[in-house]
C-alpha cells in the first residue's frame, strides 16, 4: 500500500505512540486502515517485531488507532 493510506507509529520510551504526520525520528511501525491489522499487529507482537524493541501500547494509542480506522471507513 502507499504510505499516503497507512498510519505510522513510533517508539517513546518504552511505549508505541502515533506519528500521523510521519515526523518523528526512527523507526517507524506501520498499520493500513482495516481493523484485523491493528488486531493481528497487537496481538501477534507486530509493534515489538516491527520497531525491535520491547514496547507497550497504551490505551489512548489503542484509541487512537480505532478513531482513525473508523474515520478512514466513512471517508
Amino acid at each position: 500500500m502507499p504510505k499516503g493510506e497507512l498510519l505510522r507509529f513510533v517508539r517513546r520510551g518504552d511505549e508505541v505512540v502515533p506519528d500521523p504526520d510521519t515526523r518523528a525520528e526512527g523507526r517507524g511501525a506501520y498499520l493500513c486502515r482495516d481493523p484485523a491489522c491493528a488486531e493481528t499487529a497487537l496481538q501477534r507482537n507486530g509493534f515489538r517485531r516491527a520497531l525491535r524493541a520491547a514496547v507497550s501500547i497504551p490505551e489512548p494509542t489503542i484509541d487512537f488507532i480505532r478513531e482513525w480506522q473508523r474515520s478512514e471507513s466513512t471517508r
